[in-house]
């Protein structure tokens, strides 16, 4: 485990459509003592909890609850096609809260995980009582709009080796992954070298998921979600949100902006000199938003007070 975060005070697996996914729990007297959890979802899709092991530092004030959804990191790993759907991820989040009997809840999504929370919140599940959508994935159109934009951006031997690896689909190349690692480390994570939590999920990648259900790169959508939009049912969300991002986010705080203004009374923090990760390249003042959103929403809720 990451010895600068907290090992898990509770670990499991929970059954799903398809297998058993792993949990971790940090704060589990707080939890038994009927306060309000905060549900974390990856991104990716086909990454794992471990870049997101800083929120267990929010565990001081409330339970913080950490997954691998189905094919990802410790979970079972089936590999069978048809569970790759926004249905299914968002469906997990329900499995998760039977499981843990999680009567009231506030869900934390990242990137896609930030899709998977967003298509929840719509629902307008009972007992949701705070969602974040931390540089979420909410519309393919206006993501390749942000995409073409800073590639752009990109030195010309960067950009023109990306198109003409895409284009001769040569994308496994390692110039056309050098390439990749370049848009990483300006609009992923600009904490060099990354800390182990995301060399971690690095190393437990599902490529054949993320492929799927996205592309060859975060550069380019191809796969089953190049047609995704939610952007026509976020004023469904009736919780209160807090959207947050980075300043050079590949999910950009242009589009940010947008869907926080979609998303009646949400709040909105871009989050200076950070880009797709401000939970670890801004840890302390991510930290300090994030328990003052989740302090302001959850600890008037009777059972949920801290």
């Amino acid at each position: 485990m990451i010895s600068q975060y907290p090992e898990p005070e509770e670990a499991g697996h929970v059954p799903v459509q398809g297998g058993k996914i792993w949990y971790r729990i940090n704060g589990r007297r707080q939890l038994d003592a009927g306060r309000t959890p905060l549900l974390c979802l990856h991104g990716g899709p086909g990454c794992s909890h471990d870049y997101l092991l800083p929120l267990t530092l929010l565990a001081e004030r409330r339970p913080v609850i950490l997954y691998d959804q189905l094919d990802c990191g410790q979970s079972d790993r089936p590999g069978r096609r048809e569970n790759w759907t926004v249905e299914h991820f968002v469906d997990e989040i329900d499995a998760v809260r039977r499981h843990l009997d999680l009567p009231e809840v506030a869900i934390f999504g990242s990137s896609c995980g930030g899709t998977w929370v967003a298509s929840y919140a719509v629902r307008r599940p009972p007992g949701l009582k705070a969602v974040v959508l931390a540089s979420p994935f909410l519309s393919a159109a206006v993501y390749m709009r942000d995409a073409e934009r800073l590639r752009a951006s990109l030195p010309a031997e960067i950009r023109d080796t990306l198109t003409r690896h895409e284009e001769a689909g040569t994308t496994q190349s390692e110039a056309y992954g050098k390439a990749v690692t370049y848009w990483h480390e300006q609009f992923i994570c600009r904490t060099l070298p990354w800390p182990r939590c995301v060399q971690r999920m690095i190393a437990l990648w599902n490529a054949d998921l993320y492929g799927y259900m996205w592309g060859p790169s975060e550069a380019k959508c191809t796969g089953t979600l190049k047609n995704f939009d939610l952007t026509p049912e976020l004023a469904k969300i009736d919780a209160p949100t807090w959207y947050v991002c980075g300043e050079f986010d590949e999910i950009t705080p242009q589009s940010v902006t947008e869907f926080s203004k979609l998303t009646p009374g949400s709040r909105l923090d871009v989050i200076a000199g950070a880009s797709h990760m401000p939970h670890i390249e801004k840890q302390d003042e991510f930290m300090r938003l994030a328990h003052d959103f989740l302090d302001a929403h959850l600890n008037r809720h009777g059972a949920g007070a801290a």
